[in-house]
This record gives structure tokens, C-alpha cells and sequence, in this order.
């Protein structure tokens, strides 16, 4: 079974969807897209669909006035104005090169595909720190 299945099956699980959200073979980069997700605090880093929906609100997200995430806003095609990085959980060209085998950019890919490097990298909350750049926003919430 993908991960990407598992993580949409942890989602209706929990409650949050009812089936994976359809990709739109476009979008918009000022336009965020929104999810049903889990808001709490008390997230536990194994919980692979709040801890994504808190990254992915960290790195492409909205971010509030205090620093905090909007959670379940993001941009799949959001690109770092300084680095390589770009998409949801902006994806460094090297580390997207080495978790999916596939040619940077991170941001020229649909959702699922970039859902599924995600979990890979994320490996149950073992790859967090791929993310330490931004452990302000999420720190405490995963």
C-alpha cells in the first residue's frame, strides 16, 4: 500500500476527510489551498496528517501575527526567494533529487507526489529535523 493511501486513510480515520482531495493539474501561486486538519497543539510527531498539515502551513502556509500557522493553508507551488526550496513542505532541490528520485523541482509536481515525499522524508517523525529551519512556527505543535 503507498503511503500516500495510508495518509489519507489516517485522515478519514481521524475524521477529517472523507476521500483524498482532488489535484488540480494547476495552480495558482498566491492562491492557498485549504484541508480539513487537525488544529490541537497536542500533536504527536507519528501523527503523519497533523504533523504534515502544520509543516506544510510552516513553509507555504499562512503565517498569523504571533508567528503561529494557519493551519490547512498552503501552496504547492510556493517557492523560496533565497534557496532552492519550493512546494508544500518546500523541498530542498538536493533532498527532493534524493527522496524521490525525480528532478527538482518540488514545486513542478501535484500534491500527491509531493504528499508522499513528504511521509518518506518524514519517516514517522525521524526526518523532523529536515525541517529544523522552521521549528519557530511548528515547534511545540508537533
Amino acid at each position: 500500500m503507498s503511503a500516500l493511501l495510508i495518509f489519507y486513510g489516517l485522515l478519514a480515520l481521524a475524521g477529517h476527510v472523507a476521500e483524498p482531495p482532488a489535484v488540480s493539474p494547476t495552480h495558482d501561486a498566491a492562491e492557498h489551498t485549504h484541508l480539513e486538519v487537525p488544529t490541537s497543539d497536542e500533536v504527536v510527531a507519528a501523527d503523519i496528517p497533523a504533523a504534515a498539515a502544520v509543516i506544510a502551513a510552516c513553509e507555504s502556509g499562512e503565517i498569523r501575527a504571533d508567528g503561529s500557522p494557519v493551519v490547512g493553508t498552503y501552496s504547492l507551488t510556493a517557492e523560496h526567494p533565497v534557496s532552492s526550496a519550493s512546494g508544500k513542505y518546500q523541498f530542498v532541490d538536493s533532498t527532493w533529487g534524493w527522496v524521490t528520485g525525480l528532478e527538482p523541482p518540488a514545486s513542478a509536481y501535484p500534491e500527491d507526489v509531493q504528499d508522499e515525499a513528504f511521509v518518506e522524508l518524514w519517516d514517522d517523525g525521524a526526518g523532523r529535523s529536515h525541517w529544523e529551519p522552521s521549528v519557530g512556527c511548528w515547534g511545540g505543535r508537533l
